[in-house]
């Protein structure tokens, strides 16, 4: 499905309902993207969605939500433009294995992204260091009117966010609520342009990657909470006992004094990502 335009549907632009092995859009470059705008949801999908990939397409202006997930599994949603929709960019409810969410612009929502008792889907992809950084994997969720990501209730687990750039939204980057946990949020003691430090708690033998990010000063002059414009770089640490210890060469970064730098936790499972913290504190470099 190339180049169609739905717009003004009563409840969903396009509606797929376990359709497996479809391509919906391909238009990376814009020539055979979909423009889904003007409904109640501009893409309502359930059921299992193996395969079945929405690629580049522009979904704006619906009312509630850009994307309804319903207990979708298998879906790749990569590199769509999801703006300017009501409450929710992305709005996924119940298990939701195998979803991958990679290189999409979602920002003028109320929420970015809400994962309602979700599970199992990531959010960007595991990166090595910044230089392997593209636009195909990114997600940059921005300048939404409340919260870029949230987590909601205890149903929510085994979601990962990982190597995105949050920035510029109202309140929060990335919120857990209602029950909804994540891994220990890694605790930053000190910032220069040459190291970061901190802390990350946790069990006796969990490894974590750790992902470093950092906000201009001008950007995180205007008061919001800590989030991450751009992402620098990674350790991976091993808990020993109840903690383990952050350090990290921010040498050769571009980093500057007055830079915020925050960090994520991800818990590894034999290399495997299986669940990602908040931010962490926002620490101004010396």
């Amino acid at each position: 499905m190339q180049g169609n335009t739905l717009a003004g549907n009563t409840q969903a632009g396009l509606y797929l309902n376990s359709a497996q092995n479809l391509t919906v859009g391909q238009g990376v470059d814009g020539n055979a993207s979909l423009d889904i705008s003007s409904s109640d949801f501009g893409v309502v999908a359930g059921g299992t969605l193996n395969g079945t990939q929405l690629s580049g397409n522009n979904i704006h202006d619906n009312m509630k939500a850009g994307i309804q997930l319903l207990a979708g599994a298998g879906l790749s949603l990569f590199r769509n433009t999801i703006q300017d929709n009501g409450d929710y960019g992305l709005l996924a409810v119940g298990q939701s294995t195998g979803t991958e969410v990679l290189g999409n612009t979602i920002k003028n929502q109320d929420a970015g992204i809400w994962l309602a008792g979700a599970s199992g889907m990531s959010l960007g992809s595991i990166l090595g260091d910044e230089n392997e950084q593209n636009e195909g994997i990114t997600n940059k969720v921005k300048e939404n009117n409340w919260v870029g990501i949230v987590i909601q209730g205890a149903e929510s687990t085994n979601n990962t966010i990982l190597s995105n750039a949050i920035s510029s939204n109202i309140y929060y980057g990335i919120q857990f609520v209602d029950g909804a946990t994540g891994v220990a949020i890694p605790s930053l003691t000190s910032a220069t342009t040459n190291r970061i430090t901190g802390t990350v708690t946790g069990n006796a033998g969990d490894v974590y990657r750790i992902q470093y990010f950092k906000t201009s000063s001008e950007s995180a002059a205007n008061g919001l909470y800590a989030q991450g414009d751009t992402y620098i770089g990674y350790q991976d640490v091993t808990i020993g006992g109840s903690s383990a210890t952050l350090d990290f060469d921010l040498s050769a970064k571009g980093i500057i004094a007055g830079d915020v730098i925050t960090a994520t936790a991800t818990l590894l499972s034999s290399g495997t990502p299986s669940q990602s913290s908040s931010f962490s504190n926002g620490i101004r470099v010396t």
